[in-house]
C-alpha cells in the first residue's frame, strides 16, 4: 500500500466529471458542493485556542429506498456471522462466509462486471481493506438469513444491524481502486478509543479512509470513535555529579549557577496529510552546568629549603649547601554542577474523522448517510525538567615540608655515602634538624549549582471533524448527516482542539 507518502500521486487519472460519470451521476459542479469542500494538500488546522467546543450536527439524514421483495444478485458472495450447519463455508447461500475479508478475497477471484457481497445482521470484527479492485464492487448489508433463505430488511434500523466494527484506528481502508466501490445498509466502525503509552500522540481514529478511489455510501452510518487521550510525559533527569571528574587547575573560571530553561512554544495542533493527523512536538533543552569555582590563595614560601647532597667526589663536598624556594600548592576549586534534563513534551490528543479522503482522484458520493466523528483526545502535560547538580566545595591545599639545608656523611670518604633529610633515619641513624611546614593554600571557591532542565511543552487537544479532503479530493451529500464531536482540550495553557464539520 502506498500511504506512507505525503505528496500525493493518483493511480490514475479522472476528473470530476468521469468520476461521476462513473457512479451514473451528473458531474460535480460547484454549486453541489459543501462550502469549501474542494480539497486542501495538508493544511495546518486551526481552533479555540480557549476552550473545548461542543459537538455538532450539520444535516439529517434521509432514509434510503428499500424494496423489500429484492432478490440477492445471482453471482453474489454471502456473508453470515451465524452458525452454519456441518460442512465448509463456501460463500453460498447455503454456507455463506463469516467474515467480510474472507467473502471479498473470494469475490475479486471471481468473474463478472460487478462483485457482490451480501451480508447478513451481525457484527463483524476484522480489519477490512478494499484495494485495487478494477471492476465494481458492492458490499451490501442489510439483509436477514433465517432458514436458508435471504431477505432484504427495510426497516428503518436495517442499516444499524449489519455492523463493520473494525479492530484498527480506520474502520475501513479504501485505497488505489479503478473501479467503483459502494457500501450499503451497514454501519461502519472504528476500534474503540483506547490508552496510550507514556511519551507518545493519542492515536486518530477515521471511519471511512479514502485514497485515490471512487466510493458510493448509500444508508451507511459511519462512526469514528473519539480520538485516544495523549500519553503521559515523563519528567527530566535530576542532576546528580558535578561536571568535572577531577578538580581543574588554577585557570578556573567564576563559580555561577547554570542558567534555568525554560519550555518551548507551545505547538499547534498538527498538520492533515496523507497518511492522517501528524502531530508536532518539541523537546526543551537541558539546564545549564554550573560554573567552576574560583581558585585559591598560594600557601607559605621558603626559599632556603634544601634541594638535594652532592656525591662525596664532588665538587663541592657533600656537605655543601644546594637551596631552592619551596611553595605550598594554592587551593582547588570547586566543580560546576550539572544541568538537569529536559522534561518530555507533552503529546497531542488524537483526532477523530469521519470520512478521510485524499488525492484528486477520490470522489465520494454519500445518499441517507450519517456520518459521525467522535470527540478530540485530551493532549498531556509536559514532563517536569530535571533539577541541577550542586556544585562542589573547593580543597584546600596541601601543606609543604622545607627540608633544613643539611646532608651526612656514613662511612670513610673516599668510600662513603652522603645522604639528605628524607634518608637519615634509615640512612644517618638520626634524625635532621626540626624542619618548618609551609602552610598550604586556601581552599578554592565551591563550583555553581546546575540549572534546572526545561519543562516539557503541553500538548494540544485533538480535532473533531466529520470529513476532511486532501489533494484536491471531493465529496458530495445528499440527505446525509454529518456529525462532529467536541473539541479535546489541551493541557494547561495549550489550545484545545478544533472542532466543525471540516476545517
Amino acid at each position: 500500500m502506498r500511504l506512507a507518502r505525503l505528496a500525493l500521486v493518483a493511480t490514475f487519472t479522472l476528473g470530476a466529471g468521469a468520476c461521476a460519470s462513473l457512479l451514473g451521476l451528473d458531474p460535480l459542479e460547484a454549486g453541489d458542493l459543501p462550502d469549501d469542500a474542494g480539497g486542501d494538500d495538508a493544511p495546518a488546522i486551526e481552533g479555540d485556542a480557549t476552550a473545548a467546543g461542543d459537538g455538532g450536527t450539520v444535516g439529517e439524514a434521509g432514509v434510503a429506498p428499500c424494496d423489500p421483495n429484492e432478490d440477492p444478485p445471482a453471482n453474489a458472495v454471502y456473508v453470515s456471522a451465524a452458525p452454519i450447519e456441518a460442512g465448509a463455508r463456501d460463500g453460498t447461500a447455503a454456507a455463506p462466509y463469516a467474515t467480510i475479508t474472507a467473502a471479498r478475497a473470494a469475490a475479486k477471484a471471481s468473474a463478472g462486471p460487478t462483485a457482490t457481497l451480501v451480508v447478513d445482521h451481525g457484527t463483524y470484527i476484522e480489519a477490512l481493506v478494499l484495494e485495487r479492485w478494477s471492476r465494481d464492487v458492492v458490499i451490501d448489508g442489510g439483509w436477514t438469513w433465517s432458514e436458508g433463505t435471504w431477505k432484504r430488511d427495510c426497516a428503518t434500523d436495517a442499516k444499524d444491524k449489519t455492523i463493520l466494527r473494525s479492530t484498527t484506528d480506520r474502520g475501513v481502508l479504501i485505497h488505489d481502486n479503478t473501479a467503483i466501490v459502494t457500501l450499503t445498509s451497514m454501519t461502519i466502525e472504528s476500534r474503540p478509543t483506547g490508552t496510550t503509552a507514556a511519551n507518545t500522540n493519542g492515536a486518530s481514529r477515521y471511519g471511512v479512509f479514502v485514497l485515490d478511489s471512487i466510493v458510493r455510501l448509500t444508508g451507511v452510518t459511519v462512526r469514528a470513535h473519539a480520538g485516544d487521550a495523549a500519553g503521559t510525559a515523563s519528567d527530566g533527569t535530576d542532576a546528580v555529579t558535578a561536571r568535572c571528574i577531577t578538580a581543574p587547575g588554577p585557570a578556573c573560571a567564576g563559580g555561577d549557577a547554570g542558567a534555568n530553561k525554560q519550555a518551548p512554544p507551545t505547538p499547534t495542533y498538527g498538520t492533515l496529510t496523507a497518511n492522517g493527523l501528524a502531530h508536532p512536538s518539541a523537546l526543551g533543552e537541558a539546564g545549564g552546568a554550573g560554573e567552576n569555582g574560583t581558585p585559591g590563595q598560594l600557601g607559605g614560601s621558603r626559599s632556603d629549603c634544601w634541594s638535594g647532597c652532592n656525591n662525596h667526589l664532588g665538587t663541592p663536598p657533600c656537605g655543601t649547601q644546594n637551596l631552592t624556594t619551596v611553595t605550598s600548592p594554592r587551593g582547588e576549586c570547586g566543580c560546576g554542577g550539572m544541568g538537569g534534563g529536559p522534561g518530555q513534551p507533552g503529546r497531542g490528543g488524537g483526532g477523530s474523522f469521519a470520512l478521510y479522503a485524499v488525492g484528486d482522484a477520490t470522489l465520494v458520493d454519500a445518499f441517507y448517510t450519517d456520518l459521525t466523528a467522535g470527540n478530540g483526545g485530551a493532549g498531556s502535560t509536559g514532563g517536569r525538567g530535571g533539577a541541577g547538580a550542586a556544585g562542589t566545595a573547593g580543597k584546600a591545599g596541601t601543606p609543604a615540608t622545607c627540608w633544613p639545608n643539611q646532608c651526612c656523611t656514613v662511612g670513610t670518604c673516599p668510600e662513603c655515602g652522603c645522604y639528605g633529610p628524607p634518608d637519615w633515619v634509615t640512612q644517618c641513624g638520626t634524625q635532621p634538624t626540626p624542619s618548618p611546614v609551609l602552610p598550604a593554600g586556601t581552599a578554592g571557591g565551591s563550583g555553581g549549582n546546575g540549572g534546572k532542565g526545561a519543562d516539557g511543552m503541553n500538548g494540544p487537544g485533538g480535532p473533531s471533524f466529520t470529513y476532511i479532503l486532501i489533494g484536491g479530493a471531493q465529496v458530495r451529500f445528499t440527505e446525509t448527516a454529518r456529525t462532529f464531536g467536541a473539541s479535546g482540550p489541551g493541557a494547561a495553557g495549550a489550545p484545545n482542539g478544533p472542532a466543525g464539520e471540516r476545517p
